[in-house]
């Protein structure tokens, strides 16, 4: 959905800042009612408090945004990091609200998009209790190659991720080395290629293969 659309129709500009890699770009601590909107690089949002390893839970890329939490009023453990020089608009939750209900094409989108969003993490909460490590694996790379998180590479629909195997641990949260001999089993089947810092994958092909239960059980 595009939030920088429906900003415009509001008189309020929004904020517009640059990040260096590494520096935080939103907290839902202390957000204070502010979505972030990604306009160029990309950004690394965990879930988790600081008492333990955050898990990753999004790549969010250039076009997308994220600050849930700000729409409903509440504060979190949610905060998010550039993962490279990249720039954000950032905008008021209260007036996203108040011109959803007053542009109702808007309004549909958003709601369309927040329950896309709920039926994706109903789906991933039963997943991560029926599901082997492998397959838990492969669902954490797509879910992290969505929202402009990958970039395109090779022919084909064929996506990058920069990513380390340690990222691929917190967004599955289990123990990087057994994340790392699950990542070489998909690798092995053919389904994703890594090289050091990256992983690469058709998702259709790899959505196929979870369907069709062809990856190896972890058991």
């Amino acid at each position: 959905m595009d939030l920088l659309a429906l900003a415009s129709t509001s008189q309020a500009e929004p904020e517009f800042r640059r990040l260096k890699a590494g520096e935080v770009a939103w907290d839902s601590s202390t957000s204070d009612g502010k979505i972030i909107v990604v306009k160029e690089g990309s950004v690394r949002v965990y879930h988790g408090s600081n008492e333990a390893r955050p898990r990753l839970a999004h790549l969010i890329g250039a076009g997308h945004w994220f600050g849930i939490e700000s729409l409903a009023g509440i504060r979190g453990t949610s905060h998010a990091v550039a993962a490279e020089p990249t720039m954000v608009a950032v905008l008021d939750a209260g007036q996203v609200i108040e011109q959803a209900l007053v542009n109702p094409k808007y309004g549909r989108e958003l709601i369309k998009h927040l329950a896309e969003q709920s039926v994706a993490m109903s789906d991933e909460i039963t997943q991560l209790r029926t599901q082997d490590c492998t397959t838990q694996v492969a669902h954490a790379l797509l879910r992290l190659a969505r929202c402009g998180g990958a970039t395109r590479s090779g022919e084909g629909n064929h996506v990058t991720l920069q990513i380390t195997q340690q990222d691929v641990a917190d967004a599955v949260g289990i123990a990087r080395e057994t994340v790392n001999a699950m990542i070489q089993k998909l690798a092995e089947a053919g389904v994703i290629q890594k090289q050091r810092g990256r992983i690469s994958f058709d998702p259709a092909t790899l959505a196929r293969t979870i369907d069709a239960s062809s990856v190896v059980s972890s058991n």
